[in-house]
């Protein structure tokens, strides 16, 4: 099976080419220019339900940066990872999830507590009625001279009463670094409900009076485990409304949309092409962290009688195809089309400086078919 290799360039302030690259070294060039790059921008925004943060945003913690990395990671299939911290005690969430957000406080004081100084974090949540949590855990990491410390407590108010809850801290030989972590779930339910309640944690390094010079070598965060409320309603919500786009039908030449056009002079077999769509062309790389691009597979070609194997071909398609051929007037003739899909994840940065990753079921094609 041959493959076909697309790569877009879309440049936003200049009109440009991309090309078509066959394993034979032909190309067909298109043209794309300012108008259309905004219009390709904001239907693939729409596609995947994101929104293009309004300010240059960047992670605050580089600790909270590697773990959502790592977790993005194990979800990407990429073989032998390694579990940052204890992450391998909550595989079944990270895979369970289709949206994971990491939240990390926006205030850090240092207050008196039982004649100790202590940190009193402050939390900002943006409440999403589509997003629904079943799990939350909550990481305390500490570097450089803060790793002798061995216990940790926070201090929290669920349901209008007080808890604490103590770990001691683990190593974690790959960051060189102090960590333990705590469940979170019935905390995160709370900040997420319908209510609105006091968003503080207070942290105690046991046998250790936090100064001001400590906040750099403290890491402390929240990771949210969410399912959509309803992936029918998210399918719907990303249904792409070309009314009110501008109209490219009069210059075919540059149309992004003519991603398809034959190499030869007749149409080949279905066969699974490739289109990349890389973000940094887009200008998202500022925000998207992974990948690096949208592996955009699609599949292209007839599906003529006799059908060969290799096209895997369904009991139906055959049927269809003899019809067809017999009469191409009354019967259409099978379609090429995907037969096997996965899923694309993908992690950025929202409006919030959070770090989110998201899992699209069905985005990649990794077979097509005569259906």
């Amino acid at each position: 099976m041959r493959f076909f290799f697309i790569f877009l360039l879309i440049y936003l302030f200049k009109c440009e080419e991309f090309y078509v690259y066959e394993l034979s070294k032909q190309s067909t060039a298109f043209l794309i220019d300012l108008e259309q790059a905004q219009v390709f921008q904001s239907q693939i925004l729409l596609l995947l339900g994101l929104e293009r943060p309004s300010n240059d945003v960047r992670s605050k913690d580089e600790i909270v940066l590697k773990f959502m990395a790592s977790l993005y990671r194990v979800t990407d299939e990429i073989q032998n990872v390694d579990f940052m911290f204890d992450s391998r005690n909550i595989e079944e969430e990270i895979f369970a999830s289709d949206t994971i957000i990491s939240f990390v406080p926006t205030e850090v004081d240092i207050i008196v507590k039982d004649d100790l100084n202590v940190t009193e974090l402050t939390f900002e949540v943006n409440k999403d009625k589509n997003l629904e949590i079943f799990a939350g855990i909550y990481y305390i990491v500490l570097e450089k001279e803060l790793k002798d410390i061995e216990f940790v407590t926070i201090h929290y108010t669920h349901k209008r009463k007080h808890y604490c809850s103590t770990r001691r801290l683990k190593q974690d030989s790959d960051e060189n670094v102090m960590f333990a972590s705590f469940n979170g779930t019935n905390l995160f339910t709370e900040w997420f409900g319908e209510h609105e309640v006091d968003k503080r944690i207070v942290l105690q390094l046991h046998g250790h009076d936090i100064k001001e010079d400590d906040l750099s070598s403290i890491h402390f965060f929240g990771v949210g485990f969410f399912f959509t409320d309803g992936f029918v309603a998210k399918r719907q919500k990303r249904n792409i409304d070309l009314e009110n786009q501008p109209d490219f039908s009069h210059k075919p030449e540059s149309s992004f949309l003519s991603l398809t056009l034959p190499m030869g002079n007749s149409r080949s077999k279905c066969l699974l092409k490739s289109l990349y769509v890389d973000f940094k062309d887009l200008g998202w790389d500022s925000w998207v962290i992974a990948p690096s691009g949208y592996q955009a597979d699609y599949c292209e070609g007839e599906c003529s009688f006799p059908l060969d194997a290799d096209v895997f071909p369904s009991n139906h398609a055959v049927v269809q195809s003899l019809l067809h051929l017999i009469d191409d007037k009354s019967t259409q003739p099978a379609e090429c089309a995907a037969t096997e899909m996965r899923e694309q994840s993908i992690l950025f940065m929202n409006n919030q400086n959070n770090i989110v990753m998201k899992k699209y079921q069905n985005m990649r094609v990794n077979r097509c078919g005569c259906r």
